[in-house]
């Protein structure tokens, strides 16, 4: 079932809140909206850890290289990711990918498919010890739910 995300692009940072962000597994310092960013609406929220981990979300409402979770699906037929691990969240399809061979060790990078033509790609980046936390891209597929969850409670 598609999902209206208008009210992600007049507010990013909506999708979580504080308490939410804290819940991933360390305390919430703040966040930083970005309406107007290239790819589209989006928000970091970061952590109050030393070294810096944040999470980010962005609706991709202006990448004409996503187009939903297709795009990610067509990247890897042509050989544009080199990590791809389908997913699915709250019945809603998500992959975990890589688009380069050698990311840093904290970092998870997901897509979520919202709607057909329209996809929210979760960023993960966690320091390199990665303390407190577990796994990065478990800790996102938790902001995929989180996401999914705001956007169909009519986002609110």
């Amino acid at each position: 079932m598609p999902l209206d995300a208008s009210s992600l692009e007049k507010e990013p940072c909506a999708a979580l809140t504080p308490d939410q962000v804290a819940s991933l597994g360390a305390p919430f310092k703040g966040n930083d909206p970005k309406p107007d960013d290239a790819t589209g609406p989006s928000c970091n929220w970061k952590f109050a850890t030393t070294p810096a981990s944040s999470v980010g979300g962005t609706l991709t409402t202006k990448d004409p290289g996503h187009g939903g979770i297709s795009g990610i699906y067509s990247k890897k037929q042509f050989g544009g990711v080199t990590k791809f691990e389908p997913f699915t969240v709250n019945s809603y399809p998500g992959v975990v990918y890589d688009p380069a061979d050698n990311s840093p060790a904290g970092l998870c990078t997901m897509v979520i498919g919202l709607r057909d033509d329209l996809g929210y790609v979760i960023d993960v980046s966690l320091d390199g010890l990665k303390n407190p936390f577990a796994d990065s891209c478990e800790l996102g597929k938790k902001v995929a739910g989180y996401v999914i969850q705001y956007l169909k409670k009519g986002g609110h």
